[in-house]
């Protein structure tokens, strides 16, 4: 019996030693797995460390190029404004002579001489836009363009501009219509900028509109502002453009109008003066049926 009992515990501490062994060799192969773990986590470590190096690197270098880019930007918007700002003065000069022939103070013209003054004339003024338009477009990017506000009379104003460009829409066989109440509350304005906006505005409709088509202006209030729309029959806007067509330069990025002459900054300098004096403007357009441009403009107690 005594002889049973030490078999039996032989064989039960032999067990309990086999269980250990097995125990500490699992325990050894996790071990070994961890440490390849560990391992594999720093290797992943280090190479994130050298691209977080790298894209620092990168990050430098592009803020550097960003500061270059920058101080160009600046240079190039200040030579512009010096360079067109110079340009006004001869050109007035040259204006002031090609009025001094048309009024007749060097006697008749012939009719060759006539045609002559004529295209200089319109070659003046078209230089002259150009340069404003430059001239403007770099004031409102350097945030140095000023408002003089005042009380002003829409009607007023649309009926002078009518007259100043029915020559124009005469030549070009369109209809210029305009239908402003004349009860409209009086806007508070800079009465040269908000010209600049409508000719800007019409001169376009002109422009894109074919022989036989119609432009019209027209206001309405409405809560605090006014309203006002050009609307043109002419050619219309593509889908693609229209998105776009606020931004600078957009007339030379448009298939539609990349043949017309102009700096193609006429409707982006709109666009900001509307903006500067708190309005807004959108555009409706459909090809082959023609633009609705919309602005409003506060009217002047709107801000009592």
């Amino acid at each position: 019996m005594k002889l049973v009992r030490a078999r039996a515990d032989f064989l039960r501490g032999f067990v309990n030693t086999e269980e250990d062994d097995s125990a500490l060799e699992e325990l050894s192969r996790q071990n070994r797995d961890l440490v390849q773990v560990l391992s594999e986590l720093e290797e992943k470590r280090e190479q994130l460390e050298r691209l977080n190096t790298k894209l620092e690197e990168s990050n430098n270098e592009l803020n550097q190029a960003n500061a270059q880019l920058r101080e160009l930007s600046a240079m190039k918007e200040e030579f512009l404004a010096l360079t067109t700002h110079d340009l006004r003065s001869p050109l007035a000069v040259i204006s002031g002579v090609i009025n001094f022939f048309t009024s007749g103070r060097l006697g008749e013209l012939t009719g060759e001489q006539k045609n002559m003054v004529s295209m200089m004339e319109r070659n003046t003024q078209n230089l002259i836009e150009l340069v404003n338009d430059l001239l403007d477009a770099s004031k409102l990017e350097s945030g140095t363009m000023r408002l003089d506000l005042a009380t002003i009379e829409l009607r007023g104003l649309t009926d002078d501009l009518r007259q100043q460009m029915l020559p124009l829409a005469a030549e070009k066989g369109i209809a210029l219509e305009e239908s402003v109440p004349e009860d409209l509350p009086p806007l508070r304005a800079d009465r040269a900028k908000l010209r600049r906006v409508l000719v800007n505005l019409i001169s376009n409709a002109l422009k894109f509109t074919p022989r036989g088509g119609r432009v019209s202006v027209s206001a309405a209030p409405e809560r605090g502002l006014v309203r006002v729309s050009v609307a043109d029959t002419g050619v219309g806007i593509p889908a693609e453009d229209v998105r776009d067509i606020f931004d600078k330069y957009a007339q030379a990025r448009s298939r539609a109008t990349r043949s017309e002459k102009g700096t193609g900054l006429g409707l982006y300098i709109t666009r900001q003066l509307v903006e500067l004096h708190g309005g807004h403007i959108e555009v409706h357009s459909e090809v082959g049926r023609g633009s609705t441009f919309t602005f409003t403009i506060p009217t002047a107690g709107s801000d009592e």
